[in-house]
C-alpha cells in the first residue's frame, strides 16, 4: 500500500516500499526488527484506547456536549523513533470525518537543513491544508475541539534531550481566512489540555517556562501556572480568566516554599511562582507582605524577584514593598499578612 506522494526528495520517496498497518499506524520499511517494534507499541496503543481514532466520523459537539479529543496515543506508538532511520520510516495517522493526519519520521530535507524532522501532513475533504516539515521528532498527533467549538490538528513533537525542549505544530483546517499554522515552544514544561471555563472545548494548561533556571537549577525551579487558548489564529495567554486555577497553583507554590526541605523546590524559586501568581490575582503588595513576614527582609531577593516579575510581563510596575520592622527573619515562618489594596495586573 504505498503512501501519499513524496515531495522532499526522490532518495527518500516511502512509495516504494511495504506499508505494514496495524490500525490508524503504518510502518514504512523492510526491516523486520523495526516492523517487529513498531507493531508491539501499536498494538499497545489499541489496547490502551487509540482504537477511539478508527471509530466512526461523529457529528460536529454541540454547544453543552463533552469537546471532541480524538488522539492516536502515538506516544505510546512511535516509541520506536529512536531506531528510525531513512530506511525505516515511522508513520501515525488520526482521523475524523473526512480530516485527515499523518505524522512521518524521520525526513531529511536537503535544502531546509533539516535532517531527523517530521513530516507534517493535513488534508480535509481531499484537500491539502498543511504540508510541512518540523524539526523535532513527533510525540502525539491529535485532532481536538479547543475552546469555542473550533477544530485543532496538534502535532507534539520532542527535540531530544535531558528535559526540553517540546513544542506543538497546530492547525486550524476551518480559519475563516484559510487554514491557519503555528508551532508553539513550550520549552522544559511541556502542557496539558484541559476543559475552557465556558465548557465549549479544550485549553492549554502548561507553565511560564521562564522560571526554569531562574532562582535555581532545573531540579529546584518552580512554574507558575500559565493557560493558553487558540483565539484568532495564535495562542492566547488567558490565565487571568481562570482565577480559581491561580488560587489553587499559588497555594501549591506556597506550600513548597514551606516544606523545602522535602520537596526539590528552593525557596526563592517557590516564592517568585507564589508572587507571579499573586499579581496575576492583583494582590501583588499583600503577597509581598507575606514573603517579607514569612522569609524576611532580604534585598537582593527582593531586586531580582521585582526585575524578572517585570521582565516576564507581571506587572510593568512591579516594586517590592520594604520590609517591614516586624517582619520575620526565619526562612520558613508563617506569619500572617495585612490586607491591602489591590494592585495592577499587566500579564494578559
Amino acid at each position: 500500500m504505498p503512501l501519499a506522494a513524496w515531495s522532499h526528495g526522490s532518495n527518500h520517496d516511502p512509495s516504494t516500499r511495504d506499508v505494514h498497518m496495524i490500525g490508524e499506524f503504518s510502518v514504512v520499511g523492510g526491516g523486520n526488527i523495526m516492523g517487529s517494534i513498531l507493531r508491539k507499541f501499536a498494538i499497545s496503543a489499541l489496547l490502551l484506547g487509540a482504537v477511539t481514532a478508527c471509530s466512526p466520523p461523529q457529528p460536529a459537539p454541540s454547544p453543552t456536549s463533552h469537546p471532541a479529543l480524538v488522539s492516536v496515543k502515538s506516544r505510546d506508538a512511535i516509541a520506536g523513533v529512536w531506531n528510525a532511520t531513512a530506511d525505516h520510516l515511522v508513520q501515525v495517522a488520526v482521523a475524523h470525518g473526512t480530516l485527515k493526519a499523518t505524522a512521518t519520521y524521520p525526513v531529511t530535507d536537503y535544502n531546509a537543513d533539516l535532517d531527523n524532522a517530521t513530516r507534517f501532513h493535513v488534508t480535509q475533504g481531499g484537500q491539502v491544508v498543511v504540508d510541512k516539515l518540523i524539526d523535532n521528532m513527533p510525540m502525539d498527533l491529535r485532532i481536538i475541539t479547543a475552546e469555542d467549538g473550533r477544530t485543532l490538528v496538534l502535532l507534539d513533537t520532542y527535540s531530544g534531550g535531558a528535559h526540553c525542549c517540546y513544542g506543538t505544530a497546530l492547525t486550524d483546517p476551518n480559519d475563516a481566512s484559510g487554514p491557519s499554522f503555528t508551532y508553539h515552544d513550550w520549552g522544559d514544561v511541556g502542557y496539558n489540555l484541559v476543559k475552557s471555563a465556558d465548557q465549549s472545548g479544550y485549553v492549554f494548561e502548561s507553565a511560564d517556562a521562564a522560571a526554569a533556571y531562574a532562582f535555581s537549577s532545573f531540579a529546584g525551579s518552580t512554574f507558575p501556572i500559565q493557560i493558553l487558548s487558540y483565539r484568532e489564529g495564535k495562542l492566547v495567554d488567558v490565565t487571568n480568566e481562570y482565577p480559581a486555577t491561580l488560587e489553587k497553583d499559588a497555594a501549591q507554590h506556597w506550600r513548597e516554599y514551606l516544606t523545602d526541605a522535602s520537596s526539590n523546590a528552593t525557596p526563592e524559586s517557590a516564592l517568585v511562582s507564589y508572587l507571579a501568581d499573586e499579581y496575576r490575582l492583583g494582590r501583588s503588595k499583600t503577597a509581598w507582605d507575606r514573603v517579607h513576614a514569612a522569609y524576611g527582609s532580604n534585598q537582593d531577593f527582593d531586586t531580582k524577584a521585582v526585575s524578572w516579575l517585570q521582565s516576564n510581563g507581571y506587572g510593568s510596575t512591579a516594586v517590592a514593598p520594604a520590609a517591614t520592622p516586624s517582619a520575620g527573619s526565619g526562612a520558613n515562618s508563617n506569619a500572617p499578612s495585612s490586607p491591602a489594596p489591590p494592585s495592577t495586573v499587566t500579564k494578559p
